[in-house]
């Protein structure tokens, strides 16, 4: 894994000694500096490891000042980064846990995502994904504005800040999907989908056209976590690929491929 580590002087010593431990567990570091114990601001090194994952020259970050406050609040502030302060080791797992939130509601959306999520284990296993399978769809609502609402606490727990959150929902009328769809920030996930284009189409051009197919959602999934833009560029490229074919043969047969319309969870 290429790692981008990075510290003020408070946290030098510290930075070499990680530095050290990372080579040897054959880990890549990218170190973004400071590189002596001369006085500088932690807010500049914590924007280098910062910018580092959102170019995707690093695939994690770790940042490193006299007590941590004060790089990890400067993190924060960058779009897109998620910082957590970590004092042990059980701290540091939780943080980097899960890549992508994957939830669903409905049958067609539930098996296109499960889907989606077997291709993304298949092909990028070190990418942790949490499926959450959402049955009373008002359950993603706030607790203020439907009884079957969740708290901020409850919500956090499933569909945490820091990951790419996938939200599939059923068929919903205009008015329907305006109303479930209030969530007020941080509550809008980053892809929340509708199913309602094409509701006279063939079904898999209507998931396509709704971008809630198995392949269309693998790429979004791409796009959203910086560290595989580029490494699974080949991944999107199939996906890509999938579409076109999956389109081709529902246009000749008028049905789905056998292998989407039986598909199964693998194993």
């Amino acid at each position: 894994m290429r790692i981008a580590i990075g510290s003020d002087h408070a946290g030098f010593d510290l930075k070499e000694e990680a530095k050290a431990f990372l080579l040897e567990e054959n880990h890549e570091v990218f170190d973004v500096g400071t590189y002596s114990k001369d006085p500088v601001d932690y807010p500049d090194y914590a924007e280098a490891v910062g910018e580092a994952l959102r170019e995707s020259r690093a695939e994690r970050g770790i940042i490193l000042c006299g007590s941590g406050v004060g790089a990890s609040m400067a993190a924060n502030r960058i779009p897109g980064i998620r910082a957590g302060l970590c004092h042990d080791t059980y701290s540091a797992h939780q943080g980097v846990e899960h890549d992508v939130v994957m939830a669903s509601c409905g049958d067609v959306a539930t098996q296109e995502a499960l889907a989606a999520t077997a291709i993304l284990r298949e092909h990028l296993p070190d990418l942790k994904v949490r499926f959450v399978n959402v049955v009373d769809l008002f359950r993603v609502q706030p607790a203020t504005e439907h009884p079957h609402g969740s708290t901020e606490r409850e919500y956090d727990s499933l569909f945490t800040l820091r990951q790419a959150d996938h939200l599939q929902l059923p068929r919903l009328s205009l008015a329907d999907s305006q109303a479930r769809l209030s969530f007020p920030p941080p509550r809008q996930p980053a892809r929340a989908r509708l199913q309602g284009e094409g509701q006279h189409q063939h079904p898999a051009r209507a998931r396509v056209l709704n971008q809630v197919d198995r392949f269309n959602l693998v790429s979004d999934v791409i796009d959203r976590v910086p560290r595989l833009q580029n490494k699974a560029a080949h991944l999107k490229e199939l996906m890509k690929n999938e579409i076109i074919r999956n389109l081709s043969y529902a246009h000749e047969h008028g049905t789905d491929r056998s292998e989407i319309s039986d598909w199964t969870w693998p194993g």
